[in-house]
């Protein structure tokens, strides 16, 4: 069970949630007007590369795999195994690492699948699916529709920033870790960019 936050953060999170979904849709729905979209069902490539995430988001996300009982002790080593080896590292080194998503299971299964982040909402392939493995992704031979992409992480921002809450991108990893500390009330939200500049500069 986890507690409530103060209402203004409540606002906010019930706010980005409800935008999330228009946004997403209205993404999709551009992507598929231009492009061919070739994803496949059991296909992972996509969730081999860099996630970065809001706190906010790590919150939605965290209260949804709560909600479904879902942060099991392989869950959480996973998280904290992500967490180490994705701090402070370059995002060209993770692509090219190719570091599976903690939430990744059985290496084709994403346990968070219904309450996924928006930037994984907004990920579709247009070429051959192989052609997305980190190790042989070339972005010109994808579609894309970024000014979409561009202007939610704008909103995005301004509507944390509006309400008190930080919109720094971090890790998916370490997002789920800091929003259980602020669910837990062990973090206030005041505190984050304080704790990870704190964590940056140890």
């Amino acid at each position: 069970m986890t507690r409530k936050l103060p209402l203004y953060a409540e606002r906010a999170l019930g706010q980005l949630h409800a935008t999330r979904g228009y946004t997403v849709t209205e993404f999709e729905k551009q992507f598929r007007a231009n492009f061919a979209v070739s994803c496949k069902p059991g296909c992972a490539h996509c969730c081999h590369y860099p996630l970065y995430i809001t706190v906010a988001e790590g919150l939605i996300l965290y209260r949804y795999l709560a909600s479904k009982g879902r942060l099991t002790g392989a869950l959480r080593k996973r998280l904290a195994e992500h967490a180490d080896v994705t701090a402070f590292i370059d995002p060209a080194v993770w692509m090219r690492s190719a570091i599976p998503c903690p939430l990744l299971d059985d290496k084709k299964h994403c346990v968070g699948y219904e309450g996924r982040p928006q930037a994984c909402r907004m990920t579709f392939s247009a070429g051959d699916p192989d052609k997305c493995d980190p190790q042989a992704y070339d972005p010109s031979e994808q579609g894309s529709t970024r000014e979409i992409a561009r202007a939610s992480a704008a909103f995005e921002d301004k509507l944390l920033r509006a309400h008190g809450i930080s919109p720094i991108r971090i890790p998916v990893s370490r997002a789920l870790q800091i929003a259980e500390r602020v669910l837990s009330g062990e973090l206030a939200l005041n505190r984050i960019e304080l704790t990870l500049y704190q964590e940056y500069k140890a």
